[in-house]
């Protein structure tokens, strides 16, 4: 690379697809980005908790390269600093019981506090009580087809 016809720095040229950037040229930032892998979110969010863990594992599976999925999982892992590590296994753990996979859902279960609740899907989603007054059965289904084919002729056909 030159600048004002002055040799600044080589790179090795390469003869396939892929960057050859030197990461001591790279802005502080992006070297720091760098060195995050998918081993390394694991073990954290393995720290905070199992659920946390399966949560960031999930979001790196979604991806087609692990990379695309770090800012996901830095954005996942760094919730515990805001709300601590139990409330966000929780939520993870309520995430992964209501098919929740973006870090803006946990965020939200976080806000409103849904992670702290005694009830959950599961316990929710009991069979309701089919045996009282306003609950009417098969034959009345029936009667009402009747009454409407007698509606229907006679609007159809008036006298």
């Amino acid at each position: 690379m030159y600048r004002l016809d002055t040799l600044i720095t080589t790179h090795p040229r390469k003869y396939h697809a892929g960057f050859t950037t030197n990461p001591v040229h790279m802005p502080e930032n992006h070297r720091a980005h760098a060195t995050w892998t998918p081993q390394r979110l694991l073990k954290w969010g393995a720290t905070i908790g199992p659920n946390t863990k399966i949560m960031v594992q999930q979001f790196i599976d979604a991806k087609s390269h692990p990379e695309q999925a770090y800012r996901a999982c830095l954005g996942l892992l760094n919730l515990n600093k805001l709300y601590g590590d139990g409330r966000l296994e929780s939520a993870c753990r309520l995430g992964h019981i209501e098919g929740l996979r973006t870090v803006k859902n946990i965020r939200n279960v976080l806000k409103h506090k849904r992670d702290q609740t005694t009830t959950t899907t599961e316990e929710t989603n009991l069979p309701l009580n089919q045996h009282h007054e306003n609950v009417r059965g098969s034959h009345a289904i029936s009667i009402n087809n009747r009454f409407k084919g007698i509606s229907n002729a006679t609007a159809t056909n008036p006298t």
